[in-house]
């Protein structure tokens, strides 16, 4: 699925696509640091160094009022 929305995605504007593995939403919940970052694609660097999952709540901007 990862590489099929990589593949078609990509390219669209403004989207964002987190992706995590069934064992740890299953061990940690949603609200766990289970998180990985996949569109818009990393760059090479980040993809060599250490992998860091997130928090959902560390990824979600503040809703804006407008």
């Amino acid at each position: 699925m990862l590489r099929v929305a990589q593949t078609r995605l990509t390219h669209v504007p403004g989207l964002v696509l987190w992706t995590t593995t069934e064992v740890l939403l299953n061990e940690y919940g949603p609200r766990g640091p289970i998180w990985l970052k996949n569109i818009p694609l990393r760059s090479q660097v980040e993809q060599l160094s250490n992998v860091r999952r997130q928090l959902i709540f560390d990824m979600v901007p503040e809703k804006i009022e407008i």
